[in-house]
């Protein structure tokens, strides 16, 4: 048994203690080595900046009081250079430049009207001389003037430094500024700037920045050497605890048995002693899980069994519901028993699993039951024989027609009464159902399967439900054809009795027909004998011909299917018949059949109104008379009146003659 997660996961997902032990103590170790290497780093750069700064201001100020303000008056223009007191002040500078290496110039500055700061005496270094540069003389505006210095020019009275750092191919330096005063030691004559060198600090800044980083990685290594030692003592017996915990994952292990040896660590003394406790709770709690799955896994496949037979049945049952829906809707939409028996057959079928699915009808003596509709090959095969049972002797079909009940076998191997078929020898169940009307058996409904045991009772129910839906599907089918037949019947005898009465009327007709052209209207005297017309009557339907240069269109005047006429249309010359003149040619000849029945009804119904009229005056006249000369008198003179020209006699016969 495997529990847990895969040591394989684990190693590759997560840190072992040991490591994380490790890493925050280097974590820890860093940042406190950072901050040391930090303050140590800060402070000193902070004491050399100190200390820089107070010796640039004692430069400045020393050399604020060596100057000689009364003579530095003394130079007005540029011209002045040659001068002695040009002289003499860039002798005193110079030689304060030589009296520490860090000076690098001192120029003394004025102010102009228009606040512009220029120099009057500029002395450089020997280092900066040797370079080559051009300095600065007297007048020479200064530009980068540090703003505060503009601005506090006249009312400087103190040192002050500028701690922008000024960079060139020479090297860096900063300014530091002080006024100088004449002999009065109140007027100020100007101010003083010294160019100090700061290479030297940087330099040094720079050295302790990198003893800095070198005591920072010193203390890293060393915390994290220290580290690692301390996380290895601290997790040795924990590592020793987890793998013995680790062990009761192995699958081949019945028991699992974890001994953890005593330690110098109250804490993991504990560990090992509840790790000792989980073993023998696992082995208490695997014995009653293993108890526990072996009746759980019983019971699934028990309840898998269950699930799979409820399922079966389902998809059975709803295969069966959707069969009668099928079934129901087909013998709605289908009255025609020639076609609807054979796709009842297909739907039993294809919704169900029956290789094979045949309807048998009875003949009218009720002495066969004759195979009528089938879905399988083998029973086209029986159809095209004339395959028949006889009732109550031959096979389950024949045995269930003469019981009037249905009866099915599960394995055709083993009944007596199962009657082997050559058409269908892959047969292993069979079950027969009657189609009854009533209590009178009208058929059979055969149904075979492959499968043994492919029926049940609850089959029964069903196919004997599907077999009343069926039973009614034959008989609105018997009485569809019945009422065809009838109608075609009637049909008929209206058509025969349509033919005489229009063959009588034409008959009585003195013109067969009539003309229409541009003159008008006028009567025909015989009928038109052409062959197209022939074939317009003869086919019910619109014939074209070409005569003379003359184009005819013959259409059939039909009255119920019947042709009665034919409308001839003749054009002037040769024409092209197109569908709209001859589907409108169609429609007045329909209505003209219409309007010439009911005017031969109408005339039909006048004339025997008539003839009804006359017979009754007649009889009117016959009633009068009270002795029998004068009713055959006035019988004689009526119809002779009725007929012109016909002599009538009436002769009463003597009855004993006539016997």
């Amino acid at each position: 048994m495997n529990m847990g997660m895969p040591r394989s996961e684990i190693q590759q997902n997560d840190l072992s203690l040991r490591a994380i032990i490790t890493i925050c103590i280097i974590v820890i170790g860093v940042l406190a080595a950072a901050f040391t290497s930090i303050v140590i780093y800060m402070s000193f750069r902070q004491n050399m900046e100190d200390q820089f700064s107070k010796r640039v201001l004692n430069i400045v100020t020393l050399a604020a009081l060596e100057q000689q303000g009364d003579l530095h008056s003394e130079l007005k223009t540029p011209g002045d250079k040659i001068s002695s007191a040009y002289n003499t002040i860039s002798q005193k500078n110079l030689a304060i430049i030589h009296s520490d290496p860090i000076i690098r110039a001192i120029y003394t500055m004025r102010q102009d009207e228009k606040k512009n700061i220029y120099f009057v005496v500029y002395i450089a270094s020997e280092n900066l001389s040797e370079e080559g540069k051009a300095n600065p003389t007297f007048g020479d505006a200064i530009t980068n003037v540090n703003p505060t210095l503009k601005k506090e020019f006249e009312t400087l009275s103190d040192a002050q430094i500028d701690t922008n750092l000024h960079h060139d191919q020479s090297g860096n330096w900063i300014s530091a500024y002080a006024p100088f005063y004449r002999g009065d030691n109140q007027t100020v004559e100007g101010v003083i700037g010294v160019d100090i060198n700061k290479d030297e600090i940087i330099t040094s800044e720079s050295n302790i920045l990198i003893l800095a980083v070198e005591i920072f990685v010193l203390l890293a290594i060393l915390l994290g050497i220290s580290g690692w030692f301390i996380s290895l003592y601290v997790t040795r017996p924990i590592t020793n605890i987890t793998k013995k915990i680790l062990e009761i994952t192995n699958e081949n292990h019945n028991q699992y048995i974890i001994d953890i040896k005593p330690v110098r660590s109250y804490e993991i003394n504990q560990l090992g002693q509840a790790a000792n406790q989980l073993a023998a709770e696992i082995n208490s709690s695997l014995s009653k899980l293993e108890s526990n799955l072996s009746e759980n896994k019983n019971k699934l496949e028990q309840y898998k069994k269950e699930f799979e037979i409820t399922n079966k049945q389902t998809n059975k049952y709803t295969d069966q519901l959707k069969t009668l829906g099928s079934l129901a809707h087909l013998i709605l939409s289908t009255q025609n028993l020639d076609q609807i028996l054979p796709r009842i057959t297909a739907v039993i079928s294809d919704e169900l699993p029956f290789h094979h699915v045949a309807i048998f009808l009875l003949d009218s003596a009720k002495e066969y039951a004759v195979l009528t509709a089938t879905n399988s090959i083998g029973g086209q095969k029986m159809i095209q024989r004339n395959h028949r049972l006889k009732v109550g002797e031959d096979g389950i079909v024949g045995y269930a027609a003469g019981r009037a009940r249905p009866y099915f076998t599960l394995d055709t191997n083993k009944d007596t009464i199962f009657l082997t078929n050559p058409d269908l020898p892959e047969t292993h169940s069979e079950l027969a159902v009657p189609l009854k009307i009533g209590l009178d058996v009208i058929g059979i409904l055969d149904i075979q399967s492959k499968e043994f045991s492919a029926f049940t009772e609850e089959d029964i129910e069903f196919f004997s439900t599907l077999a009343d839906y069926i039973s009614i599907a034959i008989q609105n089918g018997k009485q569809f054809q019945e009422i065809q037949k009838t109608i075609t019947e009637s049909d008929t005898l209206y058509r025969n009795y349509l033919r005489q009465e229009w063959k009588s009327f034409t008959n009585q007709r003195r013109n067969p027909g009539y003309l229409y052209n541009i003159s008008g209207s006028r009567p025909i005297t015989k009928k038109m004998e052409t062959i197209k017309i022939q074939q317009a009557i003869q086919s019910g339907k619109p014939t074209i011909s070409e005569e003379k240069n003359q184009s005819h269109l013959s259409v059939p005047i039909k009255l119920r299917g019947q042709v009665i006429g034919i409308l001839n249309i003749q054009s002037g010359g040769r024409h092209a018949w197109e569908e709209d003149e001859i589907d409108i040619a169609t429609a007045v000849a329909d209505r003209v059949g219409l309007a010439i029945e009911n005017a031969r009804l109408l005339e039909d119904s006048q004339s025997r109104a008539a003839r009804e009229r006359t017979i009754s005056e007649i009889t009117s006249k016959i009633g009068a008379s009270i002795n029998i000369r004068n009713v055959l008198q006035t019988a004689v003179e009526e119809l002779g009146h009725i007929l012109p020209g016909s002599d009538v006699i009436i002769q009463i016969n003597d009855t004993k003659n006539s016997e």
